[in-house]
């Protein structure tokens, strides 16, 4: 993988993110897997699968002081656990305004991509959680965003696949 073509998406669910496992995996493992997965690119799009979307999975105090954002396009967020989502929409908030601060961030040229890991049945309140979400990217990034709930393992597995042609077919758009 050529490291300057890798991007990443923020893993946001309290204090140490590789720890995380909504499922069967946890998310150092999961990060491993999708690193690999096969993109299922058209051929026309195989010389860009270098540009590889990887999790960032730094606890929450290196992630309040990391400097570089420009290669960060997203996130995955905690929304399960109604009781912590005011500190979940802080590190989002934090997140956002640091992207919004990065004039020359990829976010701004690829789109910005979240996927919200639900519980197999939400509440109301976790679905206002991930549209609250979506409006605090939209409103401070003012760029296209695009928010997925997650509810399943196997649903990410796809997701995340997904976010990463998204963002080769961008690149290959803004490259023309």
């Amino acid at each position: 993988m050529n490291l300057a073509n890798q991007s990443f998406l923020a893993v946001i669910d309290g204090p140490e993110p590789a720890e995380w496992q909504p499922w069967d995996t946890n998310f150092k493992e999961l990060s491993e897997q999708v690193n690999v997965a096969d993109l299922r690119l058209p051929p026309t799009y195989q010389h860009l699968c270098d540009y590889r979307l990887s999790l960032l999975l730094e606890s929450q105090e290196a992630f309040s002081k990391r400097k570089n954002w420009n290669r960060v396009v997203g996130a995955v967020v905690d929304g399960r656990t109604p009781a912590h989502a005011a500190e979940v929409k802080k590190a989002f908030d934090l997140l956002c305004t640091k992207l919004q601060a990065s004039s020359d961030g990829w976010f701004r040229k690829y789109g910005f991509y979240v996927a919200v890991v639900l519980p197999l049945i939400s509440t109301p309140e976790h679905t206002e959680f991930w549209h609250d979400l979506k409006l605090r990217a939209t409103n401070l990034l003012g760029e296209r965003v695009e928010v997925q709930p997650v509810v399943e393992e196997a649903h990410i597995r796809f997701v995340l696949p997904d976010f990463n042609r998204r963002l080769i077919f961008a690149h290959a758009k803004n490259s023309q």
